[in-house]
């Protein structure tokens, strides 16, 4: 038996006793849910759905507490939905479409500097990608700059790469507060929030890493507890037109 400290408490490994055995495989409790395995988050289906999200770390310069713009389109998400806009891609979908142009103007007055004109002419490759929305009005008054959306399209994917660096974690972290601001997510009373009031600025180095992990870990398990399948639908299609766009052997492509 060992022990690890993580957020100020103490926890130890499981024991073998603990862990459920399907046939040959045993399953550790921290990977088990609700009596099923949990899989390992397939990163690439998810990182087209961060895209926003990437954006805004870029735009914001990784001040990722900017993501609160998007109280300004809370409003606008039916009542009965058990979601929220958390910033990925899928998740503006939720707004019905006779509220959307009212929703992209309220975010748009909110901050302006969310809807980067970069990321418009990126998505503009994936005319059917959700939240295309975002940028309706902003598409029928200017013409696609298909040089710079690729070039911005190569950043995000650059940046979004390693699901385990600094700024994919970011990305998650903007998603994942304000899942928890919804109470979309539930902390014990007990939990130790005060590293995470200190991130980033007031943590160490280890901290901040441990706040990072803890961010990811929680937020992938939420994704793979829901299992959704429009995020998957929209990867395919993503990744299609990528392939697409570097076989065209655009100079701007390469590296998709």
């Amino acid at each position: 038996m060992h022990y690890n400290r993580a957020m100020g408490r103490t926890r130890r490994a499981s024991r073998l006793r603990e862990h459920r055995r399907q046939r040959k495989t045993l399953t550790p409790p921290l990977l088990d849910l609700g009596g099923a395995p949990i899989r390992a988050l397939n990163w690439r289906q998810t990182q087209p759905d961060m895209l926003w999200l990437a954006a805004l770390l870029i735009e914001f310069e990784a001040d990722w507490r900017r993501v609160d713009c998007l109280e300004a389109i809370d409003p606008f998400v039916p009542k009965w939905r058990k979601h929220i806009v958390d910033g990925r891609l899928t998740s503006f979908e939720l707004i019905p479409q006779r509220r959307r142009p009212a929703a992209r103007r309220a975010l748009w007055d909110r901050e302006p500097e969310a809807l980067p004109e970069a990321l418009g002419h990126a998505l503009a490759f994936f005319p059917d990608c959700p939240g295309a929305w975002l940028y309706e009005e902003w598409a029928e008054e200017r013409d696609h700059d298909a040089p710079a959306g690729l070039a911005y399209l190569r950043r995000l994917l650059t940046e979004t790469t390693d699901s385990r660096s600094v700024f994919s974690e970011h990305a998650r972290m903007l998603a994942f507060g304000r899942q928890l601001a919804h109470r979309k997510i539930f902390l014990p009373a007990s939990f130790d929030v005060d590293p995470f009031t200190r991130y980033p600025g007031g943590t160490t180095q280890e901290e901040g890493a441990r706040v990072r992990q803890f961010c990811r870990m929680t937020f992938d398990t939420s994704l793979m507890a829901d299992g959704d399948e429009a995020r998957e639908q929209w990867a395919r299609r993503f990744w299609r037109e990528c392939g697409r766009l570097a076989r065209s052997k655009h100079p701007a492509a390469r590296g998709l």
